[in-house]
């Protein structure tokens, strides 16, 4: 049966799928299977643009968001299908609809519905274009065609939240092993195309696509264009299937994404293993790992701006992202296939959405100095600078536009427009000292404040305290802090122990921490959350004992009403 979402939610999703009639399911396959429309894959083009929500636009609607583009992988005597909007089960609105998939289905019509949900209406298409072209596997096209009948009429009776192990279900092998017979005599003979377009009269400068995900194995991953940014138009080609996601060198935070699908598995292909690209190098991991899912679903709060985290000041408030509603196949640590009935359910059960966000307030402590919070471009098209008076904790934003020269800036304004970063400073009598060493007379970037005496418990120097990133610690050695944003967590270690003193949740987009100094004694952590526009501050140690192991967080402030 149907069940019905919270209230705040913008749409139902099923949380299963059982009402559907196993009997009706055979004969829906047959029913709806469509011809393809043509007999090369549709390209895809991603505009790069300034436009809120449209940093990487595809100009195909996903969830909500342009940023995220499906192609069909072209196989020997497999016409490519045009139609992205049918692969993403978009299109129709859904609010009456109860099964899994946004594409609804009439009344009486719930098991063509299902077909249509898991695309295997598209599958059985495939499956008989290469029956049809390739004579000698005819017989196990026909097989396949059935075992996929049976196949529906065995998810029919699943939840669509729960990943489904294939070679569990009674029809997975024979078919898993009937599928790989059928791409073995239709092998891909053909590349899907994606180009990066960068059109100065939506673009304020150059841009400079990079990959940052793909399948294992994949030709020409890592990809990153030797001549740097450009303006114009720039292509690649992705001749394996699975997801590949795109970040751009020059803007920081925002993201792109294809996923290339093999038209003779059963759901888009996640591919059977990723490479991911990050700070401290690449990791591949299967993709049913955590890390994936974690990583898809940050992509679509990032690239959504109706999936952003919002939360108030009087209470806690509900959060809900929206994520495609669409079947998905990814491959666990032991090489086996694993159907996802509905991305977005299954996102949903996993992350525990809809999830209660915690209010903001300021702290009861009370810091030393300016904390300076460089915030994306994921609410406009510039970034902003807020300044934060840790003595009283008032924000105020002091430079609309990063992509121009600041003076004294030591936050990664030459990066490009809309860097995220978070530092502290802290005054003495010679002026604003930076991290690292750096003094900058007058408050630095911004400019405005004179310098200030020191203040009562300053550091006589400002050596200790740390630059920007995903990990700092205090000057008295007592704590180490990392952020850990995929996993969004905060991680706060003992330096001489090296063991794990506490642990907290943050926010989507956590992603850089920064430590300064507290009156009466200590230090304070400050965790920007790039996508909540947040910066949580954390107590490293509470009651002054010497020790963390309680620290907390001490308060939440948000950057919200600053930002354009």
């Amino acid at each position: 049966m149907s069940v019905p979402a919270p209230p705040a939610r913008r749409r139902r999703r099923a949380a299963a799928v059982g009402l559907l009639a196993a009997a009706a399911v055979t004969a829906s396959v047959v029913a709806v299977v469509a011809t393809s429309a043509s007999a090369r894959p549709a390209p895809v083009a991603f505009a790069l643009t300034d436009e809120t929500g449209r940093w990487f636009d595809s100009g195909v609607e996903a969830a909500g968001g342009r940023a995220f583009a499906v192609a069909e992988l072209p196989r020997a005597g497999v016409p490519a299908d045009a139609d992205v909007e049918g692969l993403l089960n978009e299109g129709e609105d859904d609010a009456e609809q109860p099964v899994t998939t946004r594409r609804g289905p009439k009344r009486g019509d719930a098991g063509r519905a299902l077909v249509r949900a898991l695309n295997i209406d598209r599958t059985v298409a495939a499956v008989r274009a290469v029956g049809a072209a390739h004579p000698a596997v005819a017989p196990q096209a026909a097989r396949a065609e059935s075992l996929l009948g049976q196949l529906v009429a065995e998810l029919a009776t699943l939840p669509a939240d729960a990943p489904v192990g294939l070679p569990g279900l009674a029809v997975g092998p024979e078919l898993t092993a009937t599928l790989a017979t059928l791409r073995a005599a239709a092998p891909a003979d053909t590349a899907v195309t994606v180009s990066f377009t960068v059109d100065p009269k939506r673009s304020r400068g150059e841009r400079n696509p990079v990959g940052a995900v793909a399948p294992e194995g994949a030709q020409g991953f890592p990809f990153a264009d030797p001549t740097g940014p450009f303006v114009g138009t720039r292509t690649v080609q992705l001749t394996d299937p699975g997801l590949y996601v795109f970040a751009d060198s020059v803007v920081p935070d925002v993201l792109g994404a294809v996923l290339v699908d093999d038209p003779l598995t059963v759901g888009l292909d996640f591919g059977p293993r990723l490479r991911i690209a990050g700070p401290g190098g690449e990791t591949v991991v299967p993709s049913t790992d955590d890390l994936v899912q974690s990583m898809v679903d940050d992509f679509f709060t990032a690239t959504i701006p109706d999936n952003r985290p919002r939360p108030s000041s009087t209470e806690e408030v509900p959060w809900s992202p929206r994520h495609p509603a669409v079947p998905v196949l990814q491959q666990d640590a032991a090489g086996d296939p694993v159907l996802v009935p509905n991305l977005d359910a299954y996102f949903d059960r996993h992350f525990g959405y809809p999830r209660m966000l915690p209010r903001t307030a300021k702290p009861k402590a009370r810091g030393i100095g300016t904390v300076l919070v460089s915030t994306p471009a994921v609410r406009a098209g510039t970034g902003t600078l807020t300044r934060i008076d840790a003595t009283d904790w008032v924000a105020r934003a002091v430079a609309a536009d990063l992509a121009a020269p600041l003076p004294g800036a030591p936050l990664p304004a030459a990066t490009g427009p809309a860097p995220a970063a978070i530092e502290t400073r802290v005054p003495t009598a010679a002026g604003a000292f930076l991290p690292g060493g750096v003094a900058g007379a007058g408050g630095g970037l911004g400019g405005g404040d004179p310098a200030a005496p020191a203040a009562p418990g300053a550091p006589a120097a400002p050596t200790a305290l740390t630059a920007p990133g995903a990990q700092a610690a205090s000057p008295d050695g007592l704590a180490a802090v990392t952020v850990d944003g995929l996993a969004r967590q905060v991680t706060v270690t003992d330096p001489q122990t090296r063991t794990v003193a506490a642990e907290m949740p943050c926010d989507a987009g956590c992603e850089s921490v920064a430590v300064g100094p507290k009156q009466g004694g200590g230090y304070l952590a400050y965790v920007l959350n790039t996508l909540s526009n947040v910066v949580q501050v954390i107590d490293l140690d509470p009651n002054g004992d010497g020790r963390v192991t309680d620290a907390r967080i001490a308060g939440r402030l948000s950057l919200e009403p600053l930002l354009g």
